[in-house]
């Protein structure tokens, strides 16, 4: 009877710190879904264009503004954020070279100009799922 006792006890706690979760926001989930319904309205170009300063943070293992879009010319500045070193790499070599693939420590950057007109997507090699584009426009 007493070993029932604690096992009931243990599943309300659980119980109650998955319901405190929840109502919390869930975490990344609930953050991705409002993502997911902004995008389609305007609000993921708008996004590319408020990044007047043409700076990607890099934070939490991901490039904050994964879309970037830039005129010809500009100069594009990835800023490491985390504490990892992260480099960028453009996927295939149209645009050039990022500073020949640099590792960035926090606290870094490098900055990279665009000459030619259209969509660059890239990466970072040691956590190859960080990625991001930038659509560089006349």
């Amino acid at each position: 009877m007493e070993r029932n006792k604690i096992y009931l006890g243990i599943a309300v706690a659980v119980i109650l710190v998955f319901g405190v979760v929840v109502a919390m926001g869930g975490g990344s989930d609930s953050k991705n879904s409002t993502v997911d319904k902004a995008k389609g309205n305007g609000n993921e170009m708008s996004k590319a264009k408020t990044a007047e300063n043409n700076t990607v943070a890099i934070s939490n293992f991901k490039f904050a503004q994964q879309k970037i879009t830039v005129k010809k010319g500009a100069t594009v500045t990835w800023n490491n954020e985390d504490p990892a070193e992260h480099n960028v790499v453009f996927d295939d070599s149209s645009a050039g070279e990022v500073e020949a693939g640099k590792l960035i420590s926090k606290g870094e950057s490098v900055s990279f100009t665009f000459d030619k007109v259209g969509i660059f997507p890239y990466h970072c090699i040691p956590h190859p799922y960080m990625t991001g584009t930038v659509e560089v426009v006349e």
